[in-house]
């Protein structure tokens, strides 16, 4: 990756964070950069990342929060579409529905599949050849650990959705997600699962963003 290209990329990116024309130099930050998705080891979250700006770049967002509201008092609100939110929250559901499905099986369950990834892949901080995670005064059978985790990524998948568990969901979330930094480390994607918590946490329906008042 050229230095030319980070400093045109960031500068597209600073635009849009800014709020100036944030549709049109949304699409051309994606555009820009959409080659870094192909770089192994991050190419998860940065997958995440620039469908999330995608998305999100088909709302007015500077009518809003923008430099230009903040220098002049005039400001016009046109309500927007709800449908780039909903495919940024179905995207987080997808990203632990899938890896919840994917644990289902007997072997991740048992603890096995955990027991030889821990041994083959340098990315775990922890050895579980064992059969136990140890925490120095309280062993966890691993079984115990595989169950949890397929369950807590299935609660995570589901819990966002029902508006009274939001917030209890959000902090189940980040107290996963330190957790799992302690067994494996997964690059930035525990960081990027979390920002996306955003497209939950924050009541876009009562603000600017009105399904019923957008035909488009």
């Amino acid at each position: 990756i050229s230095k030319p290209y980070l400093i045109v990329s960031a500068t597209f990116v600073a635009i849009f964070g800014i709020g100036y024309r944030s549709r049109l130099f949304g699409f051309i930050s994606v555009i820009f950069l959409f080659p870094l998705i192909i770089q192994y080891g991050v190419h998860v979250s940065r997958q995440l990342l620039i469908s999330t700006l995608f998305c999100f770049s088909f709302l007015k967002s500077d009518q809003v929060l923008s430099l230009k509201n903040f220098i002049s008092s005039k400001r016009e609100i046109v309500p927007q579409p709800i449908w780039p939110i909903r495919l940024i929250q179905i995207q987080l559901t997808m990203l632990y529905l899938t890896n919840a499905i994917a644990k289902s099986t007997t072997q991740h369950l048992n603890g096995e599949v955990l027991k030889g990834l821990s041994i083959m892949l340098p990315n775990f901080k922890v050895d579980l050849s064992n059969g136990y995670l140890d925490l120095g005064f309280i062993p966890i059978p691993i079984m115990i650990i595989g169950i949890a985790t397929v369950i807590s990524e299935y609660y995570l998948a589901i819990g966002f959705w029902i508006k009274k568990l939001r917030i209890f969901t959000a902090i189940f979330g980040v107290t996963f997600h330190i957790i799992l930094k302690q067994v494996v480390d997964i690059g930035f994607l525990d960081y990027v699962a979390v920002f996306l918590y955003l497209s939950f946490l924050i009541p876009w329906e009562k603000n600017v963003y009105k399904a019923d008042d957008c035909k488009s």
